[in-house]
C-alpha cells in the first residue's frame, strides 16, 4: 500500500502530543505505604525470602523461623550453625539454608521438620578444589511437572498445617536446583528427592561449571531461568558481569549439559567495578503470576541498573503475513537493554543544557523540602520490580523509581542527548522514598518479592516490612504511549509499548480513543492493514479515523475499516441510543462499496450478473442485508431509513436485492408495487390475498385494484374474498370499502377472466358473498349488485329482491323494465304501494301467456296505454 508522504506526521510527538485533557476522570495518583510485621526471630535478621505466602526468616545466631502467614498455629523453626542464606522454593514447601562453612540444610515445610544436610562440591575440579568449601550464594529452583507433587490430601494432621490457607497448595516431592557459590563462579545442580512420608531427604550434587572469565573475589549474585518462546534462557550474574545462555532445549539442564562443553555460548555484559560496592550484583525477573510468562528483567550491577524486556510475543495476529511484520530481526531472547547508568547521574548546573527545559520541569512539580541527593551508588544493594515501577533498595534508602523496565529512560520529545540520566530526572520520577530525611539509618540488608501472593518485602536487621502499594497503574499508559511514538524504535518494541498503554486505559473511554487512534496509525504506517484496522474499529472518534482512510485513497482498508467497525458496534453497543446513528451511516457506507464492487466486477469481467463472480457478490450482499434485519437494529424501526435503503438498491439497478429486503422487513406494499411493475400480476394479487388482514394494505387494494381486475380478475377476487371473510369467532368482517370498489368492478366483463375455463362474473361472485353471507348492508353496493344480476344472473334476481331490505325499490323497478322483467315489476310495484299497476301488470303478463305473446310485448303496450 502506497501512502502520501504526509499521512504520518502525527506520528511524530510533536504533531501527536497527548491531550492535556485525554482522561476525563481525576487520575490518582499511586501510594505506597510500609507496614512493619511482627516475628518470632528474636535474632538480628541476616537472611530472608517468602514465595506462596510462606515466610522464612534467618538470623544471626542461626535461629530459622518458617512461618505461613495464612495459616494459624507456631512456626516451624530449626538452627544451624554459621547461617549465611535461606532460600525457599516457589510452592513455599521447601527450604535451603546455607552456612558459611559449605554446608546446606533442608527443612521441610510441608512436614514440619529438618529431615537432611550435604556439602557443594565442585565434581569436575581437583581434589583440592573439589574439597572447598563453596558457600551458597542463591538459589534457582528449576520447574518440575506437575505429577511429581505431594498432594495435601494424602495426609492429615500435621501435614496439612504447612499447606496454605488460599487452597490446595501443589508441592514437588522431587526437584532440582542451580546454586551459585561465593567464589570462583561455580554453578551446582542439586537434586532434592523427599521420602513419600517426609521421613527423609536425599540432596545429591550432580553436576557443575564454573562461569568464563570471572574474578574470584565476586560472588554469584543470582541465577533465574525462564521460558521465552521456544528458548530455554539462563541468566547468572555478579555485581560486575552478567551472564545469559539461550537455547532451543527440552529443559534447562540440557541447557546447563550444553554449557558445560560449550562456554563460549554465554553472552557477557560488564559494567566497571566499584569500591566497596554493597551490591549483591542480583538479577530478578517480573512475572506477574506464578505461572505467567516474565515480561521484564532487571539486574543490580555495582554501577546501576542493567534492565530490559523477554522478547515474548503478547499479541495473536489472524493475518500470518502481518505477524511477521513484528518478529524480531533475530532470535534473542531480550530487546531494548538498557543502562540505568547511577554513576553517571550528576546535577544539571554541569552540563551544558537548555536552561529552560529544567525551568519548566520545575514549574511542573513544587519544589522539595531541602537537595535531592542520590545515595551513592556502592550503597545499592539490590532492586526489584513490579509492573510500573523499579524498587532500588540501598544500605540506608528505599527509593521506589516510577520507570517500568526495559523502557528508554528518555522520550523521543527531550532535548536531552546524553545516555545517562540527570539527577533532576531521576528526582522527578521518585514516588517514595520514606527514609530520605531519617537522621536515624536503617541497615538494609535486602529486598524479597512474593510472586505468588504478590507481594514485596524489604528487611534490615532489626525491622521486616510489606510494601503495600495502590493505584499503582494509573497515570502509566502516558509514559507508554509517550516511548510507543518513538519512531527510531523498532516495530516490535513499539507495538508492544502501545498495547500496554490500551491495557492500562482500556476503562477510560478519552484515554482509550486516543491511544487506539495512535496505534491504528502506527499499524498503518509499518503496512499491518488489517491489524490496524481490528485497532481503529475499536476506537470511538468515527470521523477522524474515517477522514484519515479517506485521506489513504485505498478503497479495501476503507471497506475493511467500515465493517470491522460496524461489527464492532453490533457486538459492543448495539442498544446504545448514541450508536444509532452511526450504525445506519456504516450499514448505508457498507451496502454502498459492496454495490460499487459488484459494479467494477461486471465491468471488468465485461459480462452480464450472470458471472460467478457477480453472483457470489450480490448473494453476499443479501446474504448480510437479511442477517442486519434479523439482529433487529433499531435504525429499521424507522421507515425512512427503510425507503432510503431500498431506493439505494433501486437506483444502484439492483430491484433483486431490493425486493429481498423487503421482503424480509415486511414492506408489503413495495413487494407488490414490484411486482406490478414487472407485470407479475397474478404474484402481485396472491400477496395481497396472503396478507388480507394487513391495515397497512388497505390502500395498495384500491390502488391496484383497476389494474389487477383487468389482468387478472380471478385471483384478484380470491384475494379480495379473502379480505372480506369471517375470523376464528366465526365474526364476518371486512376490511374493505367495498363501495370505494365499484368504479373498478364496473369496467369489468367476464371476457377480461385470465382462465378461459372461467366463464363466472367475478363481482357478482364477490359482492353475493359480501351482501349475502357477510352482512354488507350499503344501498350502493346492493344496487350494484341488482344491476350486475338483472345484466348477468338473472335467474338470482328473485331470490336476491325477496331477501335483500337495502335495495331500492324504485331503482329495481326500472332496471327491471328495462330488461323486460315484468314478472319483478310484479312484485316491486306491490313493494311501492302501487297495487292497480302490480294488478295491470299481472294482468297483462296473463294475457300474454295464453296469446304465446312475449311478456316483453305486453309490458310495452302497457306502457304505452
Amino acid at each position: 500500500m502506497n501512502f502520501p508522504d504526509n499521512t504520518f506526521l502525527a506520528d511524530s510527538f510533536y504533531a501527536s502530543r497527548l491531550p492535556a485533557g485525554a482522561s476525563t476522570a481525576k487520575e490518582a495518583e499511586p501510594r505506597f505505604e510500609l507496614t512493619p510485621i511482627v516475628h518470632e526471630l528474636q535474632q538480628q535478621i541476616v537472611s530472608a525470602d517468602c514465595q506462596g505466602d510462606v515466610i522464612a526468616l534467618l538470623g544471626v545466631g542461626g535461629r530459622l523461623v518458617v512461618r505461613d502467614m495464612m495459616q494459624d498455629g507456631p512456626p516451624l523453626t530449626g538452627s544451624v550453625r554459621n547461617p549465611h542464606r535461606v532460600f525457599m522454593d516457589p510452592s513455599g514447601g521447601h527450604t535451603l539454608v546455607s552456612t558459611a562453612d559449605g554446608e546446606m540444610h533442608y527443612f521441610s515445610v510441608y512436614y514440619r521438620k529438618a529431615t537432611g544436610h550435604f556439602i557443594l562440591q565442585n565434581r569436575g575440579a581437583s581434589d583440592a578444589a573439589g574439597g572447598r568449601n563453596n558457600v551458597a550464594t542463591c538459589v534457582c529452583w528449576l520447574p518440575e511437572s506437575v505429577e511429581n507433587s505431594l498432594s495435601p490430601t494424602k495426609n492429615t494432621g500435621e501435614v496439612e498445617r504447612g499447606v496454605s490457607g488460599w487452597g490446595t497448595k501443589v508441592v514437588p516431592k522431587s526437584l532440582n536446583c542451580l546454586v551459585g557459590s561465593k567464589t570462583d563462579g561455580i554453578l551446582f545442580v542439586v537434586r532434592v528427592d523427599v521420602s513419600p512420608e517426609g521421613s527423609g531427604v536425599k540432596l545429591s550434587c550432580r553436576r557443575s561449571l564454573q562461569l568464563p572469565g570471572i574474578d574470584q573475589q565476586w560472588p554469584v549474585g543470582s541465577i533465574q531461568v525462564e521460558r521465552v518462546g521456544s528458548l530455554w534462557v539462563l541468566f547468572v550474574s555478579t555485581p560486575v558481569s552478567i551472564y545469559r545462555a539461550e537455547s532451543v532445549a527440552d529443559s534447562p539442564l540440557d541447557l546447563f549439559n550444553s554449557l558445560t562443553s560449550c562456554p563460549e555460548a554465554w553472552v557477557i555484559r560488564s559494567v566497571p567495578a566499584v569500591k566497596n560496592s554493597l551490591s549483591a550484583g542480583s538479577v530478578t525477573l517480573y512475572k506477574p503470576g506464578c505461572d505467567a510468562p516474565a515480561h521484564s528483567y532487571a539486574w543490580a550491577s555495582c554501577a546501576g541498573v542493567v534492565h530490559g524486556l523477554m522478547n515474548v510475543c503478547l499479541d495473536e495476529y489472524s493475518n500470518t503475513g502481518e505477524a511477521a511484520l513484528f518478529e524480531a530481526s533475530d532470535e534473542c531472547a531480550v530487546v531494548n537493554e538498557q543502562f540505568l547508568d547511577l554513576t553517571q547521574a550528576i546535577t544539571s548546573e554541569d552540563v551544558s543544557v537548555d536552561p529552560t527545559a529544567y525551568a519548566a520541569r520545575r514549574l511542573e512539580r513544587p519544589p522539595t523540602s531541602g537537595s535531592f541527593e542520590l545515595p551513592p551508588v556502592s550503597t545499592l544493594i539490590s532492586v526489584e520490580l513490579t509492573a510500573f515501577h523499579m524498587l532500588l533498595l540501598y544500605k540506608d534508602r528505599f527509593v521506589v523509581l516510577n520507570h517500568p523496565a526495559g523502557l528508554s529512560w528518555r522520550s523521543p520529545s527531550s532535548t536531552l542527548q546524553c545516555d545517562h540520566p540527570h539527577l533532576q530526572e531521576i528526582e522527578e520520577r521518585v514516588r517514595y522514598d520514606p527514609f530520605r530525611f531519617l537522621s536515624n539509618k536503617e541497615d538494609f540488608r535486602g529486598i524479597i518479592r512474593d510472586t505468588a501472593a504478590r507481594k514485596v518485602y524489604i528487611f534490615g536487621g532489626n525491622i521486616l516490612w510489606e510494601l503495600h502499594v495502590e493505584q499503582e497503574h494509573r497515570r502509566q499508559w502516558r509514559i507508554f504511549v509517550d516511548r510507543a511514538l518513538n519512531t527510531h524504535e523498532s516495530a516490535l518494541l513499539r507495538n508492544r509499548f502501545f498495547r500496554a498503554a490500551y491495557m492500562l486505559c482500556k476503562y477510560d473511554e478519552v484515554a482509550r480513543n486516543t491511544v487506539q487512534l495512535l496505534r491504528g496509525k502506527f499499524f498503518l504506517h509499518i503496512g499491518a492493514i488489517h491489524r490496524a484496522m481490528d485497532v481503529l474499529a475499536e476506537c470511538d472518534c468515527f470521523e477522524d479515523v474515517y477522514h484519515l482512510l479517506i485521506s489513504l485513497r485505498n478503497s479495501k482498508a476503507l471497506q475493511l475499516y467500515v465493517e470491522k467497525r460496524y461489527n464492532y458496534l453490533i457486538k459492543q453497543r448495539a442498544s446504545e441510543k448514541d450508536s444509532e446513528v452511526q450504525l445506519a451511516c456504516l450499514l448505508t457506507l457498507i451496502i454502498v462499496q459492496r454495490l460499487d464492487i459488484i459494479a467494477r466486477s461486471e465491468y471488468n469481467a465485461g459480462v452480464s450478473t450472470g458471472s460467478a463472480v457477480t453472483e457470489s457478490l450480490l448473494s453476499g450482499l443479501t446474504a448480510f442485508i437479511q442477517e442486519s434485519i434479523t439482529k433487529r437494529l433499531p435504525m429499521f424501526e424507522n421507515a425512512g431509513y427503510v425507503n432510503l435503503i431500498a431506493q439505494l438498491l433501486e437506483e444502484q439497478f439492483r430491484p433483486e436485492i431490493a425486493l429481498s429486503f423487503a421482503d424480509k422487513m415486511n414492506k408489503l406494499r413495495y413487494i407488490v408495487t414490484y411486482h406490478v411493475s414487472h407485470a407479475n400480476y397474478v404474484q402481485a394479487a396472491t400477496i395481497l390475498g396472503a396478507h388480507a388482514r394487513r391495515l397497512e394494505l388497505r390502500e395498495s387494494w384500491y390502488e391496484f385494484a383497476p389494474l389487477l381486475m383487468k389482468k387478472c380478475p380471478v385471483q384478484f377476487t380470491k384475494s379480495m374474498l379473502c379480505a372480506v371473510a369471517h375470523d376464528a369467532y366465526d365474526m364476518p368482517y371486512m376490511l374493505l370499502k367495498v363501495e370505494r370498489l365499484i368504479p373498478t368492478f364496473s369496467q369489468y366483463v367476464p371476457q377480461m377472466n385470465e382462465d378461459p375455463n372461467v366463464r363466472e362474473h367475478q363481482v357478482v361472485l364477490f359482492l353475493g358473498k359480501c351482501v349475502s353471507e357477510l352482512g354488507c348492508d350499503l344501498p350502493v353496493v346492493h344496487n350494484y349488485y341488482l344491476s350486475l344480476l338483472v345484466a348477468h344472473a338473472p335467474e338470482r334476481l328473485n331470490e336476491f329482491l325477496q331477501s335483500s331490505p337495502f335495495y331500492d325499490p324504485g331503482f329495481a323497478l326500472r332496471r327491471c323494465l328495462e330488461t323486460h322483467m315484468y314478472p319483478e315489476c310484479v312484485e316491486l310495484y306491490q313493494r311501492l304501494g302501487l297495487y292497480e299497476d302490480a294488478l295491470r301488470m299481472a294482468i297483462r303478463c296473463g294475457e300474454s301467456e295464453r296469446c304465446g305473446t312475449a311478456p316483453g310485448a305486453a309490458g310495452s303496450s302497457l306502457l304505452d296505454g
